[in-house]
């Protein structure tokens, strides 16, 4: 029985063994991980070549001078996507690590909190362009700027959505539903290949990116917030 007793431990040891030297418990979860930044990879690829393709779009089926137009709307909203990067780079972990600790209650005040910063900030910047922006074009840029202030409001709109709701992309993540996101920002090339039969322009082009920002917010935000709190409620 001596003998059976080691041969048994020696068997699990080599067993063990094997399966570390081979690194089986990484193997097993290097599937899931692979998954999770190919999804993660396509998400940053599809929301970061939208308006690069409108533009090329434009220039392709409309006029150099409509290419323009949309190029120095671009500018004008700079300073929001500068914006959404630093405020990215503060809930994004902050939203990740209350959600992997299931503080849920935590997650919804800082989503609530974000939508709703966001919201006053297009209010009072939206209409402070609105108020003085003739003023400021013509003293700090060139007046054909203010031909694109109208594009620019729409590109506006569509960025202040996307900050409103940035805290939502790391919940995407840590649930499995990446896949699902890039469902729904794909739609702003069903948006802009629909824009391209009608007619592109750099006022179509903004359009696209507020229907993408909207269609992101009501196909996956909207259920994923009320998925949130129902599982509150359990």
């Amino acid at each position: 029985s001596l003998l059976a007793a080691l041969w048994h431990y020696a068997s699990d040891y080599l067993v063990c063994s094997k399966d570390v030297f081979f690194l089986k418990p990484i193997r097993s979860k290097m599937e899931g991980i692979k998954s999770t930044l190919k999804q993660t990879s396509i998400f940053g690829l599809l929301h970061g070549s939208s308006e690069a393709a409108s533009a090329f779009l434009i220039g392709v089926f409309s006029s150099a001078k409509e290419v323009a137009y949309i190029g120095m709307a671009i500018q004008l909203a700079r300073p929001v996507q500068f914006l959404h990067a630093n405020v990215a780079s503060v809930v994004v972990p902050r939203v990740s690590k209350l959600y992997g600790q299931r503080n849920l209650l935590s997650v919804l005040k800082i989503l609530k909190m974000n939508f709703m910063s966001a919201m006053i900030l297009f209010v009072l910047g939206g209409g402070a362009v609105f108020l003085f922006g003739d003023f400021l074009i013509n003293q700090f840029l060139s007046p054909e700027y203010l031909q694109v202030l109208p594009v620019f409001y729409i590109l506006l709109a569509a960025h202040i959505l996307s900050l409103a709701t940035v805290g939502f992309v790391p919940l995407s993540v840590a649930s499995k539903q990446v896949d699902k996101r890039n469902y729904a920002v794909a739609l702003r090339f069903l948006y802009l290949g629909v824009a391209v039969a009608i007619g592109l322009n750099a006022y179509s082009a903004a359009i696209v990116q507020l229907l993408a920002a909207i269609s992101v917010r009501f196909l996956i935000d909207l259920p994923m917030y009320r998925k949130i709190k129902l599982e509150m409620g359990k």
